[in-house]
């Protein structure tokens, strides 16, 4: 085997680990809007057989104000390094590659990283959107 054969396996093997990263990410993400949407219902049948003031709607209100706070910026933060690490290995590895059409092998890289940035963005997106519904429907 030649070295440009053993760079190329290497090579699926970030490419792999990268997507696991994004993988890992996507379900983490999950779990956060999972909450947020129960959350939301919560405040959506509090609404229906509470009276304003209770404090069943008070201790509701301090959950989603605690879930509103808690979006794992630490957790995108660290696995958004990860992610770029990973793919940064990628790209040198890539340019070494003499055999390889350069475009094919970022092209990869593009498609993890826009996939991790949108899922992440999508994903805030509707939690804090159910969570600012459900906030409304308790005051």
């Amino acid at each position: 085997m030649n070295a440009n054969s053993d760079k190329i396996g290497l090579l699926g093997s970030i490419y792999t680990c990268a997507s696991v990263i994004v993988v890992f990410h996507m379900f983490a993400l999950q779990v956060w809007l999972q909450m947020a949407l129960e959350l939301d219902m919560l405040a959506y049948d509090i609404d229906e057989r509470t009276v304003a003031g209770s404090i069943e709607r008070s201790r509701a209100t301090s959950r989603l104000d605690f879930h509103l706070s808690s979006f794992p910026v630490i957790q995108v933060a660290a696995l958004g390094g990860a992610l770029l690490a990973t793919c940064g290995f990628a790209l040198v590895l890539a340019i070494e590659i003499s055999d390889l059409n350069k475009f094919l092998t970022i092209g990869p890289i593009a498609v993890l990283v826009s996939t991790f940035v949108g899922v992440t963005l999508a994903i805030r997106r509707l939690g804090k959107l159910a969570l600012v519904r459900a906030r409304a429907r308790l005051n």
